[in-house]
């Protein structure tokens, strides 16, 4: 990872002071994912998080074995008192894949198609943050 979070596959990066933006592009490997959450938890680390932003679209393919790494970082978020992921998918197995990780580790997910609509929904919940 760089300084800022950032590889050539994947961005982790904080999105507003309540929301961490995760960006991934090209396919994702579970060694790109174990670093993605390091760099999560040394982001998150002090600081409050109630939301995530998690753009896929320009995603070609996940490792299978990301999965486990990827409940590990929703189970942190949920611990930490996160309220809710807004995911940026278009392909149906993606957006389904999402909904099943989210709801397996107990975090209310949503999906849009566009980052347009992701955002607008980040908006609306920006007055719950505390």
């Amino acid at each position: 990872m760089k300084a800022n979070g950032e590889t050539n596959r994947t961005v982790v990066r904080w999105h507003d002071e309540h929301t961490l933006e995760f960006v991934y592009r090209g396919d994702v490997t579970a060694a790109e994912m174990g670093r993605v959450l390091a760099e999560y938890r040394r982001l998150r680390a002090g600081r409050p998080e109630r939301f995530q932003i998690v753009d896929v679209e320009a995603m070609n393919w996940l490792d299978p074995g990301s999965s486990e790494v990827v409940f590990e970082l929703l189970r942190d978020f949920a611990a930490g008192g996160g309220r809710e992921v807004v995911v940026i998918v278009t392909e149906a197995n993606a957006r389904m894949r999402a909904l099943s990780l989210g709801f397996r580790a107990q975090v209310p997910a949503r999906v849009f198609a566009t980052r347009a609509a992701a955002l607008a929904r980040l908006a609306s919940l920006a007055g719950r943050a505390d």
